[in-house]
């Protein structure tokens, strides 16, 4: 109830401005990642493909503060005339009433640590002025992926020799690889006698 009449004695441009910031930051709790990649996916970036090796996710926050202040003779005021008048009036009572100044605080809560405040100086049956505190908590997601290229098919040239001892074949053999290094190789092979 005490919402509805705060909300009712706010202009146009404050309710826009408020329901600006609690739509930005609906939009911000209901970003859900539909096209989770995850760890051994593949994904392409300017057009070559790479292997996720790691993800690492970190979520920062940033709070923005800020004081806007508006003088009474600014904000839009609408006046109901009384339909009720006592007969039996106080005089010094209503002076009294009508020259003090009254200070309204109200906190608007728009969940995770953000809020605005709001607070009125009242005067003279008038807004003397009016200030509105805000505390906005953005929430920064870092999503770092480690990446590294995957296996190419490779080709290498090279020589080898063997030679033929018991039914035994031995073999050595040199090469180079893609990076340039030399490689050296060995292998050993057995006759296999095959029934005729």
């Amino acid at each position: 109830m005490i919402m509805i009449e705060l909300l009712k004695k706010l202009d146009l441009k404050t309710l826009m401005i408020l329901c600006l910031i609690i739509i930005i930051l609906l939009l911000r709790m209901c970003d859900g990642d539909s096209n989770e990649v995850k760890k051994g996916d593949t994904i392409k970036v300017n057009g070559k493909k790479y292997e996720i090796v790691d993800r690492r996710r970190d979520t920062t926050y940033v709070t923005r503060d800020s004081i806007i202040y508006r003088e009474g003779k600014k904000i839009k005021v609408e006046v109901k005339v009384p339909v009720y008048i006592p007969s039996e009036v106080d005089t010094l009572n209503i002076l009294k009433d009508y020259f003090s100044k009254r200070f309204y605080t109200d906190t608007l809560d728009l969940g995770q640590k953000s809020f605005v405040i709001i607070k009125d100086t009242i005067t003279e049956n008038k807004i003397l002025a009016r200030v509105f505190e805000s505390t906005i908590t953005e929430r920064i997601v870092n999503d770092t992926f480690f990446l590294k290229e995957p296996p190419k098919r490779q080709m290498f040239i090279g020589f080898q020799t063997g030679f033929d001892k018991k039914d035994k074949l031995f073999g050595l053999g040199l090469g180079i690889n893609s990076n340039g290094q030399p490689t050296i190789m060995g292998n050993m092979n057995w006759k296999i006698q095959l029934k005729k």
